[in-house]
Formats: structure tokens, C-alpha cells, sequence
């Protein structure tokens, strides 16, 4: 059985899941293995992050802390 047969299997059987708690188990474990499979950065990645954080930070492309927990306060109200 190949891996393509696989998949379409278990998207069948998700398809036909009616229990919602079940889906939401099932897309935990999706994510969780997505996180787990993160490589770390290297070296030059990380540098590379500063200095486009720092850019950014000169160019003003930045959310100040209180601007973000108002922002998230109009996100929970949306809800």
C-alpha cells in the first residue's frame, strides 16, 4: 500500500467523523507533529532576523505593546 492510498484513506474516515471533540483531537495532532517537524534556524537565519527586526523597527513597522492587547480585545469581541 502506497502513500497516497494511505492518505486517501484517512481522509475518508475524517470525512465521515461526526464527532466534533474527535476533530479537534485529530487537527491537535496534526499540528503538534508540524511543530515537531521545525528544523532549527541557523546561525546566519538568526542574524538575518535581528537585522530585518531592526530594519523594521527604524522604518516604524512596529505594533506597541498596548496597541496589540487593544487589538486583541476587538478579536475576542468578534468571537
Amino acid at each position: 500500500m502506497n502513500l497516497q492510498f494511505q492518505k486517501f484513506q484517512v481522509i475518508q474516515q475524517i470525512i465521515n467523523i461526526q464527532d466534533l471533540n474527535l476533530i479537534h483531537k485529530i487537527n491537535q495532532l496534526i499540528n503538534q507533529e508540524s511543530v515537531t517537524a521545525i528544523s532549527p534556524m541557523s546561525l546566519n537565519e538568526f542574524y538575518d532576523r535581528i537585522l530585518a527586526s531592526e530594519k523594521a523597527h527604524q522604518e516604524g513597522k512596529i505594533t506597541s505593546h498596548q496597541d496589540l492587547k487593544e487589538e486583541i480585545k476587538l478579536w475576542k469581541s468578534n468571537l
